[in-house]
């Protein structure tokens, strides 16, 4: 498996964004390549929502629709209950974008979620992803 260290450590990387641009929205995720295992881990969730905790800006996670659908399920609803359910401090300021392709039982599953929240960029997955899932 390939190194997918940042190049600018997160913490910097957000702080940056937020000083030169204070009422932007921060659209956050991870990058995907070939040999990137399907799916996010623990670590990876704990990590996004303790960047993005104490944010005022508006962020949006950025998913790719197929590996937060082969993420571990308790990790899955971390993440969804950081960005789609909120509260009286987050009203308004956590959205998750789902992107990429995304295979018929990935589109099924999305539309489950609240549609105030969630945000879709996806296009029908190939034959081989259809299959594989």
């Amino acid at each position: 498996q390939k190194s997918r260290n940042p190049t600018v450590p997160p913490h910097e990387f957000i702080s940056l964004c937020t000083s030169a641009l204070p009422t932007c929205t921060l659209s956050l995720g991870w990058t995907h390549g070939e040999g990137t295992p399907l799916g996010y881990t623990p670590h990876m969730a704990q990590e996004i929502v303790a960047v993005t905790n104490t944010l005022k800006q508006h962020v949006t996670l950025a998913a790719s629709a197929m590996h937060l659908y082969a993420t571990p399920t308790s990790t899955r609803n971390e993440l969804l209950r950081h960005f789609s359910q909120q509260d009286e401090t987050t009203r308004g300021r956590r959205t998750l974008t789902l992107w990429g392709p995304a295979p018929f039982l990935v589109r099924r599953w999305f539309r489950r979620l609240p549609r105030d929240t969630t945000y879709v960029d996806v296009a029908a997955a190939s034959w081989k992803a259809e299959f594989a899932a």
